[in-house]
This record gives structure tokens, sequence and C-alpha cells, in this order.
């Protein structure tokens, strides 16, 4: 069990372990969301409900980690979470991995949602707060976005 808990903390922070003269190593091993080996690997559920994946790599004899809503995000976006952003369950249930219910903002927009949904939650509650909080989340959704295309202008800028 503190195997599967070590490896599930690896996965939120995107590290691999390795085992060894009886304790495990963090290795920069990491491997593409795309790779077909991702269907091979174990799941398992993390004490805060996220689905974590585990895939021995028998080669290297390491064990790699990765949360399964950021593979499934970066898999149906096909591409890579932008560095220091986060995915975000709109239904906040950690557990449903759909990719239509899955979103990418930047690690401060993201603090700021949940703040905005906590004050929310004790403003109403049921249907009323589920349409509330599709019309706050779509609200963060397109800062997001113009977040991102500023990026990518940046980036257009800089070469």
């Amino acid at each position: 069990m503190q195997r599967v808990q070590a490896e599930s903390e690896a996965a939120t922070q995107g590290r691999s372990y390795m085992e060894g003269h009886g304790g495990k190593y963090s290795v920069s091993t990491s491997i593409d969301s795309m790779d077909p080996k991702w269907d091979a690997a174990r799941r398992y559920m993390t004490s805060s409900g996220y689905w974590s994946l585990h895939l021995y790599l028998s080669e290297k004899r390491i064990t790699v980690c990765k949360q399964e809503h950021i593979l499934v995000w970066e898999r149906w976006h096909r591409k890579e979470v932008p560095r220091g952003w986060v995915i975000h369950h709109i239904n906040e249930n950690p557990s449903d991995n759909d990719p239509l219910n899955l979103i990418a903002l930047p690690k401060r927009l993201h603090r700021e949602l949940h703040v905005q949904l906590k004050h929310l939650k004790s403003q109403c509650c049921g249907f009323d707060y589920a349409i509330r909080r599709r019309d706050v989340t779509n609200e963060f959704l397109l800062r997001s976005t113009r977040l991102d295309d500023l990026r990518r202008q940046w980036r257009l800028e800089e070469n």
C-alpha cells in the first residue's frame, strides 16, 4: 500500500520512481501521453479521488506515474499541458475524466476559480449551483483562452 501511495504522489508531481537499496529514487523518465504503452497502465484511485496511472517499464526497472485526467486531456488536445497550467474538472468530480469535463487553466486562474466556486456554494445549491458553476467556469475558460492566445503570440514575436 505504501508503494502505491508513493507512486500516486509521484504521479501528482510528474515524477517516476525506481527501486533500489530498500528505497525509491526519483528519476526523470517521462513517457509521452500519446504513447500506446499507457493503455496497459494500472489505475489506482488516490486518497483525493483522482485516478493515477502506473506503468512499469521493465527495461529500465522503474514505474512511471501520471494522473489520468492529464493523460486524457493531452490525448484529446494532442498537445502537452502548458507549463504552469493545470487540468480542472468542470463538474468538480476528480474521478470523471471525460474529455468534455476537462479544461486547462493557468494555476493562478485555477485557484481563483476555486475561490469563486467556494463562494458560490455558500450562496446557492443544487440545480442553481450547477447552472451558476457552469457560467463561472465558462468565464474562466474564456480568460484562459485569451491568455493562451497571448502566450502563442509572444512566442511568435520572440522568433
